[in-house]
């Protein structure tokens, strides 16, 4: 009778050890991982998807696999390069790569441009590859643009990494400036202080008879309040708590604010003849823009840090054309975490598909030290043929407005096409300023909770 008892014990411990393996418990996680898949060559499969096909990715592959053999990168597109996105196109893509990523199907390497990446963080569906960075003995952190990776950390946290990064700065007339005597304290201007000094500048133009200058043309009034949300898209939206203030005081400020600049004529949306205009947003997408498009806007430009509201940054925003992350239940970590490293690495940074400022320090110093060389000889031509003169003092400012970028806001492409929808009515009278904040506040909220 013992013996049957001991027996009985002896089954039920080892039906508790099945159990606990077969459910992935912590009494023995290695033989639940899942096994890497394998070529027919042998190679560790590990698979990329992306939006569409992308020239600098299909570079990068062949680069990479040539220094890793034992790796078999497969891409997969959503899309071709220049093939047209339909209607509803990008909405099956985004629904097909959240069904992926919850059911933990999704490819190894995830693009995540213009999406929430804290949802994916929170249910735990991407890996933190803060670990990785700093144990990767191939790059070097101080040659890394660590600003622009410090921006990207989610609760210290890293889920996303891209290859590549362009900035969007500010620009004024420094001849007008200069001429006019207004001074700028840039360091910590607010948009009150903007439109003040804007307004100064308005009616300074226009003095002995000459022809009024505005803050800004040819943009629309609803494309003026959304830059400034981008720039403070944190203040409105709450990802992690799934919360909006478009109700908000501050949010109705904003929306009439714009709207008296354009009733006052400070801002125009109109089309205008020569320079007229005193301040660009503009987009600089690599180091010879720097000097390429405020010199082909004015003839003596002068980068300025955004105005902003207290408390947040003015210095330049981080866009990013794309983004990766690692998808957390993937069988091939160590070898998407490979590719990615290879990404920043200078085997990939030089290849000549890749656009963008480069993620190594040292390659854009070395870029703006070439450009310096070309201003000083003389050889540094716009393009319409003409020279520009740049001095060392401008070209450290170049630096570092690329060293200190660190505005880089969790945008939602959904939340703003839903302000695109809504802002119109209340710009061509139809609707109040508080009206339509409600409704955005409502529709951005319905969407945040689903």
């Amino acid at each position: 009778m013992e013996k049957k008892w001991i027996g009985i014990v002896i089954v039920c411990i080892c039906l508790m050890m099945v159990t606990a393996c077969g459910s992935g418990g912590d009494g023995d996680e290695d033989m639940n991982k899942k096994k890497p898949p394998i070529s027919k060559e042998g190679k560790v499969i590990v698979t990329l998807s992306l939006k569409e096909t992308q020239p600098f990715y299909e570079a990068a592959e062949r680069k990479f696999e040539e220094k890793y053999p034992h790796i078999d990168l497969q891409i997969e597109s959503f899309k071709k390069a220049g093939e047209k996105w339909q209607p509803g196109d990008m909405e099956k893509f985004k629904k097909s790569r959240n069904a992926a990523l919850l059911a933990g199907t999704s490819a190894d390497l995830i693009e995540l441009s213009g999406v929430p990446v804290g949802n994916y963080v929170r249910k735990k569906l991407l890996m933190d590859m803060n670990e990785k960075l700093k144990q990767d003995q191939t790059l070097s952190q101080q040659d890394l643009h660590m600003n622009i990776i410090e921006a990207l950390k989610i609760d210290g946290g890293l889920y996303t990494l891209p290859a590549s990064f362009s900035l969007r700065t500010f620009i004024g007339d420094e001849a007008f400036m200069k001429q006019t005597g207004v001074t700028i304290d840039d360091e910590d201007w607010t948009w009150q202080q903007f439109e003040e000094t804007a307004r100064r500048m308005v009616e300074l133009s226009e003095q002995d008879g000459k022809e009024r200058r505005y803050a800004m043309t040819e943009q629309p009034a609803e494309l003026t309040l959304v830059e400034r949300l981008f720039d403070g898209y944190s203040q409105f939206v709450n990802h992690k708590d799934q919360t909006a203030s478009f109700d908000s005081p501050a949010f109705i400020a904003m929306m009439e604010q714009v709207q008296k600049m354009y009733n006052d004529e400070v801002f125009t949306d109109k089309s205008t003849t020569g320079s007229r205009q005193l301040f660009y947003s503009s987009m600089i997408a690599s180091p010879d823009d720097l000097i390429r498009i405020p010199y082909m806007l004015l003839s003596q430009p002068k980068l300025l840090q955004k105005p902003h509201a207290k408390g947040e940054t003015g210095k330049a925003r981080i866009v990013l054309p794309l983004e990766l992350g690692i998808q957390a239940k993937s069988a091939v970590k160590e070898e998407a975490w490979t590719f990615i490293s290879f990404l920043m690495s200078e085997d990939a940074q030089l290849l000549s598909e890749r656009d963008g400022f480069s993620m190594l320090r040292s390659l854009n110093d070395k870029k703006l030290e070439d450009m310096k060389t070309q201003v000083k000889k003389g050889a540094y031509k716009l393009e319409n043929g003409k020279l520009v003169q740049v001095t060392d003092k401008q070209f450290e400012q170049f630096k570092t407005v690329i060293n200190t970028a660190d505005n880089l806001q969790g945008l939602d492409v959904n939340v703003l096409s839903i302000i695109y929808d809504e802002i119109p009515f209340f710009f061509t009278g139809q609707k109040s300023a508080t009206e339509v904040a409600k409704l955005i506040q409502n529709r951005v909220t319905t969407y945040l909770k689903e």
